[in-house]
């Protein structure tokens, strides 16, 4: 189902509102690229000056596909989230995320980033 609603942007990730979810539900900001989640904060304790900062460390890191996306999770998914960045398994994690998520924003402009990510193989360094 296509929604109708209109997203306005004067940076990525700064003025979007989300809707409400039921209390079992957590929103979550962070930073994925080839490898996987590189960073997974709740939302609501960021200052505007950290989602900033992730987003500047995701442009600075755009040769591996990084993006900053905001994402809405069931509480018992984003568990299993926790649980898969505990171990060091950042590529199933987020794989996980792309798809149990329950609302997803990303990074304006990183749509095929998004598509093409996780796979270590698009990082130029390794």
């Amino acid at each position: 189902m296509k929604s109708n609603r209109k997203v306005e942007y004067d940076r990525p990730l700064r003025r979007i509102t989300l809707p409400k979810f039921p209390s079992q539900s957590v929103t979550r900001i962070g930073i994925a690229d080839a490898h996987g989640i590189e960073s997974y904060e709740f939302a609501e304790k960021l200052e505007k000056s950290t989602i900033d900062m992730l987003w500047i460390r995701a442009m600075a890191n755009r040769h591996r596909h990084a993006l900053v996306f905001r994402v809405v999770m069931s509480s018992k998914d984003d568990e299993k989230v926790m649980e898969f960045l505990k171990v060091g398994e950042w590529q199933k994690a987020l794989t996980f995320v792309k798809e149990k998520n329950k609302k997803l924003e990303i990074s304006q402009g990183c749509e095929k980033s998004w598509a093409l990510i996780p796979n270590p193989a698009l990082d130029p360094w390794r």
